[in-house]
């Protein structure tokens, strides 16, 4: 086990990349005395959070191990390991040491390479759905770093588990270990709070009752789940035959779908906005080049922390620095099919489908839903994740193209990639755009572009990127003739 290794440093079996060594970042003993998180039921799932940020030059190693054992401090859960109880609950046990692997690569490398995932960057968890049997044997966090010999740079790549972060929490620790590579104090930084998972759950719902038939239409693969190795399996059958998908959408190609989605909106009346807009043109790009209507309904990612909880109610949501999973995943009822290639009566459609799920009491009773069938479905070994599925009708999205990043460890935020993974079969993740690199050494920043990726189904992709690209050049021309901006594509 990784905490028995001693020294810190040692050196591995040498790769053909060049060897390895792996130090180890110690944790606080614990947290006030704390030695074991129980996980909640918006916590049970466990799949990897990857990502690898590519930096323009080298990283001082001693620096980052200093700084992330002051992380851990403000983050002491990411140093956990799993443990499971004999009545089967799962809970993260405190504190262990985590591995920080500094490797060197000689080879060449495309960005495409590493958003499909890298492996000589890479250090991940040893699982996909679910712990190995020996979860106290296995880190919740683990770094690379990777020297890469021909252009100088380096790949820092992290990866935590799910149940430590979600994709909004991951961003706000990873700028906390930035602040402190790049010299902040830690008692200048808000450490991550734990009400996600120790305070009161969310009221019980009877399951009889028509307040929880309601709210389980919403999130329908609530009402089975599936076992770790069914849901590996339909998740991999679902990347076979599928071509990659990445749009870029700067300011002025969202300003010709804005101006398109609202023009029939009153002009005092609440505008419709990107966060609609653009997963709703998508939904109507698919729909015309799948040559019929395949999607009639979004799945949406949504995030409770911070939001408003009904009167005379005791729980809260979590608070914006609250650890661990926070989010609940929802499906619109279908849409009228008339509807479903008009871009201001879906993105209208996915305003007000969001709108309702955040009203309070909505919501509050999503979270109650979701707890309880998450804790009941652990009991007997089962996971449920919503992924899209060929046939539901469902268009997956997730959109962080506005999350705070300032995660750069000394360059520039604007000087640092970002590669996450994987992509999803009509699933749309949606981000900041990396900055680019000009052969002559300036850099490009793009920090209005959004970066849109998914998967469709083989033959499909150039389909996808040729109308987007054609629609958008028509549109600019003729929002040109009319005198608005002229968007450059």
């Amino acid at each position: 086990m990784l905490h028995e290794f001693a020294p810190l440093a040692f050196a591995t079996m040498s790769s053909v990349f060049g060897e390895d060594s792996v130090h180890c970042a110690c944790p606080p003993s614990s947290l006030h005395g704390l030695k074991t998180i129980p996980l909640s039921g918006m916590n049970q799932l466990f799949m990897p959070c990857d990502q690898v940020f590519i930096l323009p030059g080298p990283i001082d190693i001693s620096r980052l191990k200093k700084a992330i054992s002051a992380w851990l401090t403000l983050v002491p859960h990411a140093a956990g390991r799993f443990s499971r109880g004999k009545d089967r609950s799962w809970a993260i046990k405190l504190s262990y040491p985590i591995p920080i692997t500094v490797s060197s690569y000689s080879g060449t490398y495309t960005d495409e390479e590493v958003y499909d995932a890298f492996p000589p960057f890479l250090d991940p968890l040893p699982w996909t759905y679910e712990p190995p049997q020996d979860p106290e044997n296995h880190p919740l966090t683990r770094f690379k770093i990777t020297n890469i010999l021909r252009s100088g740079e380096t790949a820092v790549a992290i990866h935590m588990c799910h149940a430590v972060v979600d994709g909004i929490s991951l961003f706000r620790v990873l700028n906390l270990l930035n602040d402190l590579y790049c010299g902040a104090s830690v008692s200048d930084l808000v450490p991550v709070n734990y009400e996600n998972y120790f305070s009161c759950s969310p009221p019980y719902l009877e399951p009889e009752g028509e307040t929880y038939a309601r709210v389980m239409a919403k999130m329908p693969i609530l009402e089975k789940g599936y076992d770790s190795q069914v849901l590996l399996n339909k998740w991999l059958n679902s990347m076979e035959g599928t071509d990659r998908v990445d749009l870029f959408f700067t300011k002025e190609h969202m300003d010709l779908l804005l101006r398109r989605a609202n023009v029939n909106s009153p002009t005092k009346g609440k505008r419709l906005t990107t966060a609609s807009v653009l997963p709703a043109y998508l939904f109507t790009v698919l729909n015309r080049v799948y040559g019929r209507p395949k999607f009639n309904r979004f799945l949406s990612v949504l995030g409770i922390r911070g939001q408003s909880a009904p009167l005379g109610t005791s729980y809260k949501s979590p608070s914006t620095s609250s650890a661990g999973m926070a989010i609940v995943q929802t499906v619109s009822e279908p849409f009228n099919q008339e509807q479903l290639v008009n871009l201001s009566a879906m993105a209208k459609n996915l305003r007000d489908h969001t709108e309702s799920c955040l009203e309070p009491k909505t919501l509050l009773d999503i979270t109650s839903v979701y707890e309880q069938r998450q804790l009941e479905l652990a009991k007997d070994g089962k996971f449920a994740y919503m992924l899209p599925e060929d046939g539901d009708g469902s268009l997956g999205i997730n959109l962080m193209h506005r999350t705070n990043t300032r995660i750069h460890f000394g360059y520039g935020a604007r000087q640092c990639r970002f590669f996450t993974w994987p992509p999803l079969k009509h699933y749309l993740r949606a981000f900041m755009a990396n900055p680019i690199r000009h052969g002559d050494g300036r850099w490009e920043d793009r920090k209005d572009v959004i970066h849109v990726m998914f998967l469709v189904d083989k033959g499909v992709g150039n389909k996808v990127c040729d109308l987007v690209r054609e629609e958008l050049d028509a549109w600019a021309l003729e929002d040109a003739e009319n005198q608005y901006p002229h968007a450059k594509l």
